[in-house]
Formats: structure tokens, sequence, C-alpha cells
């Protein structure tokens, strides 16, 4: 297959029409191209291959030490379909001998994006069936590599912030002490903002506690992260609700839409504290300035 945009774009697009071994072949060749453009990728990804799995496999073992965007992508597709079997044999492809240990981490970090957004995660895939222990251990190495590169402040802060992306997905027994090291001023904005967003996606009751005890040396704009991050989860709000009545958190801290949030909120406990600590929400009258 040609690596000319302008011939490589029409095939990929023919794709979808193919079926069998031909259609993987040709899937195949030119997802192998060494340049692929934006409009190439998002054809081939139109007219995925029906052994995705074989692919990835594929273009994990001719890698180097970058992960191919069209590579990320389906992995991403993966965790999307939300495919306990198929994710268990991603995992196996990542953590196997052929997979070079520069992509292994964002490859990892892909399918658990994908994971995400359809309720799973990389954690409650590592205690399915099907996934053996070599590979839980090798994910979880991997999570204590990555908790090493983020604290590391000699590393490269590209390289930090992708280390940041991946501890999204492992447990805060992995990544809840480094996430937290991070929240201080000497670290830059831009690692405690990717530190806060990992911390948003991870479950239970700390990752909340870890953002209230940080709230005062951060900046308006990690402030208005930790807000975004403390409304997205139910019991969350509750924790900030309660802070800002602890005096805590600054209910000034809240942008005019979080109140409204709050103050209308669905769930009947929420509303009477969030009245408690804000007032009472803007009548209808208020609000369109009669």
């Amino acid at each position: 297959a040609s690596s000319d945009p302008q011939v490589a774009f029409p095939l990929a697009l023919t794709i979808k029409r193919l079926e069998g071994d031909l259609k993987n072949e040709l899937w195949l060749q030119l997802a192998s191209t060494a340049s692929i453009t934006p409009d190439v990728r998002a054809a081939l990804l139109m007219g995925a291959t029906d052994d995705r799995i074989g692919v990835i496999g594929n273009l994990a073992a001719a890698s180097t030490d970058v992960a191919s965007p069209l590579m990320l992508d389906l992995t991403q597709s993966v965790g999307l379909a939300n495919d306990t079997n198929e994710c268990a044999r991603v995992l196996a492809i990542v953590t196997g001998d052929s997979c070079p240990e520069a992509v292994r981490a964002a490859l990892l970090t892909s399918l658990g994006r994908g994971l995400r957004r359809r309720g799973g995660s990389l954690v409650s895939l590592l205690d399915a069936e099907g996934v053996d222990e070599s590979t839980r251990e090798l994910v979880e190495r991997q999570f204590a590599q990555s908790a090493e590169v983020a604290a590391d402040a000699d590393q490269p802060e590209v390289d930090r912030e992708a280390a940041i992306d991946l501890l999204a997905d492992a447990s805060f027994d992995h990544a809840g002490d480094v996430l937290s090291e991070l929240l201080n001023p000497q670290t830059s904005q831009q690692l405690q903002l990717a530190a806060i967003g990992a911390l948003n996606q991870q479950s239970g009751d700390q990752p909340g506690k870890v953002l209230i005890e940080n709230w005062e040396s951060f900046s308006p704009q990690c402030r208005k992260a930790a807000v975004d991050a403390m409304l997205s989860q139910q019991t969350r709000t509750t924790e900030l609700l309660q802070a800002m009545t602890d005096a805590k958190v600054n209910p000034g801290d809240l942008e005019p839409a979080d109140r409204q949030l709050l103050l209308n909120h669905p769930d009947e406990g929420i509303r009477e504290q969030a009245t408690k600590v804000l007032g009472q929400p803007a009548s209808a009258d208020r609000v369109s300035g009669g």
C-alpha cells in the first residue's frame, strides 16, 4: 500500500466495503506505513479490521520507542467496547516480550481511558478472570515505574505528565502518595492539574480528602479543576460542602454555575446542605433580571 496520502486516503475509505483476509491485509499494510495523516487514520478507524487485537499486536511488535496515534486509537477503542476478553488479550500483548517497554505505558493509558469512558477501569480488569498473575504483576510494576517518573523532578515534564496520566488508572494504594506530593507550589501548575485530574479518576474517599487538604496552596486554576473534580461524584460533592461548612474551602471559589448546580441539585440532602452554606438559590425573576 502507498504511503502517499493522496493514494492512501481513498484506499482507506474502501476498506469498510471489503471482507475477510483481503480487508485485514490491506488495513494492516496501510496502518504500517511510516506516516499516516489524521484523515487516513480516521478512515482506517471507520473501516477497522475484524482482528484489531491482532493488529495492535503487530503494530506493537513493529514499534521502537513511540506508540503511533493509530495504535493508541485502536487500543482505546478496545477499552470503549469494554469486552473483558478483548481487553485481557490487549493486556497480554502490552505486557508481552514483543511490546517495547517504551510504548507500554502509552498503550495502558489508552486502554484505561477507553475503559473509564464506559464505566470500567484497569484496576477492575486486572481482577477479572482471564488475566493471569504474571500480567497483573507486570502492570503493577509499570504503575510503580510511572510513580517514580512522576515524582522525579529531574525527568522531562512531558514524561512526568505522561506518567501521571497512567497513574489515573492505578489504585490509590499505588498512586495516592505520589499524586498527593505533586500538589504543592514547587510543582508546575501543569503537573498539578494533571495530578488533580488523575485523583479525580481514583475511587474511594481518599482522593477527595487529599484535594481538600491541599486546597489553600492551589492557584485559582487548580482550585477550579479541584472544584470540578469534587463535583463529579456525589459523595465528593458532599465532602466539598462539608469543607465549606468547616471553613476549609472558600465558597467564593465556586463559579456561579457551580453554585446553581449545588443549590438546584437533584439530591435533596445536597440541596439542603448547599442552601445552608451558600444561601437561597436565585429566583427565576432574579436570574432573568426581571
